[in-house]
């Protein structure tokens, strides 16, 4: 049996490309990594990597955060008792480290109560278009059935147009997702969704307004299938987007915190029913398999999965890479220290032991 151990690791994983979050130009993703084995042996990771302009945390601020939780860890590692530290201080702490610490305790809890079964996932991903047309034709080859899209940065007219000459091919009804990021006003919103030929093939438009409050006109105006993203980070849930018109909820645990939260939430919309689409926000394969687990044990891997980020990875911590096939995730997620991670990849910050 392993000793029982909390460690805590930095990692810092190159991007293919540089890739601009917010005023930032990034050309790595780095983050802590969370890995505790439970006085049976068991072991549990998770990912804690706030996203640059994103999260209101900074990664110092994190590990401050989780530094502390790993002391408090330490008077037992025995889960419940785990469980019940983290749920006192649940409320203090930031999305990131919420997401990193329930992911390893939920990790552990699966073991114990699964002796055994290997998880195994199948999931459809939903892919991130780049290049217009040619990385959406080449995507369709590949097997992708799901389209992510982002607009809000060009003229309303070009992008009608972007979107138009993207979308005469055939495709399937419903397959295309565009993502605005709050970029327009509400008359641009209703010109560009005027524009569009073949909405047909629109499963929905991810946050079209720069004030999320006329978010239900728009959609009495247009009927746009909506999506909400960015609204959702609104601390008093009493002002949260709410009119049967909302189609998706595109969930980022990096961004909101893990299990418990995304529990909340669906709770919160179960009377208009939306789909719940998970998303990564360039998380390492640890965090992507955290979120796989989520979306198969919680939405019975009911929509494509906003993952695709994985492939703008160059470098990894894992020891052997996600295989994404023909456009879905093939993993198996049950969690082996050995298997999963690689320590030589990543730099130790801090351990507890029993």
């Amino acid at each position: 049996m392993s000793k029982a151990h909390i460690r805590l690791y930095s990692y810092q994983n190159i991007l293919t490309q540089n890739i601009i979050f917010g005023q930032t130009t990034r050309s790595t993703r780095d983050g802590l990594i969370l890995h505790i084995i439970d006085n049976e042996g068991k072991h549990g990771t998770g990912d804690i990597a706030p996203l640059v302009f994103f999260s209101n945390e900074t990664l110092p601020q994190a590990e401050a955060e989780i530094r502390m939780v790993m002391e408090a860890f330490a008077n037992s590692f025995e889960l419940e008792t785990m469980v019940a530290v983290y749920l006192e201080k649940q409320s203090t702490l930031s999305p990131s480290v919420q997401f990193g610490i329930e992911s390893a305790l939920n990790c552990i809890r699966h073991q114990k109560e699964n002796p055994g079964e290997i998880l195994f996932t199948n999931a459809a991903i939903n892919a991130l278009i780049q290049n217009d047309s040619m990385d959406l034709n080449r995507l369709i080859e590949d097997g992708y059935s799901s389209f992510k899209i982002k607009v809000g940065q060009l003229s309303i007219q070009e992008e009608i147009s972007r979107i138009n000459a993207m979308t005469s091919t055939h495709l399937p009804p419903k397959s295309i997702r565009l993502d605005a990021n709050q970029a327009w006003s509400f008359e641009d919103a209703c010109i560009f969704w005027d524009g569009l030929k073949n909405r047909e093939v629109i499963e929905y438009i991810e946050e079209p307004l720069q004030n999320p409050s006329l978010l239900k006109k728009l959609y009495l105006k247009t009927n746009m299938p909506i999506a909400l993203d960015e609204s959702l980070r609104e601390k008093d849930w009493s002002r949260l987007p709410f009119f049967q018109g909302i189609d998706a909820i595109v969930y980022k645990p990096t961004l909101m915190g893990g299990k418990s939260t995304l529990l909340r939430l669906m709770s919160h919309y179960e009377l208009i029913s939306p789909k719940f689409v998970l998303s990564s926000s360039y998380e390492s394969g640890i965090g992507l398999m955290n979120i796989a687990r989520m979306n198969l044990k919680l939405l019975n891997n009911a929509n494509p999965m906003g993952i695709d980020t994985y492939r703008y990875l160059q470098t990894d911590i894992l020891n052997e890479s996600l295989l994404i096939n023909k456009g879905r995730l093939e993993a198996i997620l049950t969690p082996s220290h050995q298997r999963f991670f690689n320590k030589n990849k990543m730099n130790l910050l801090h351990a507890v032991h029993a």
